[in-house]
């Protein structure tokens, strides 16, 4: 049975190459931190950002 209640909030971890975002993680907050150690390692010239991920709007619940 799923459980449709509490849903942790999700993180959204980026690598950026000069202003342009060339890879994307968005996952719960243990997740992110651990890509963003494993990308800091891999890419450790380039700016890495962990922020929380934008909420989703479903539009189907809109036209419910």
């Amino acid at each position: 049975m799923a459980d449709f209640g509490f849903v942790p909030p999700n993180h959204r971890v980026r690598v950026w190459f000069g202003e342009h975002p060339i890879a994307t993680f968005i996952g719960p907050k243990e997740s992110a931190a651990s890509y963003e150690t494993g990308m800091q390692q891999r890419f450790a010239s380039l700016r890495i950002t962990n922020e929380p991920a934008p909420a989703v709007v479903d539009s189907n619940a809109a036209d419910s």
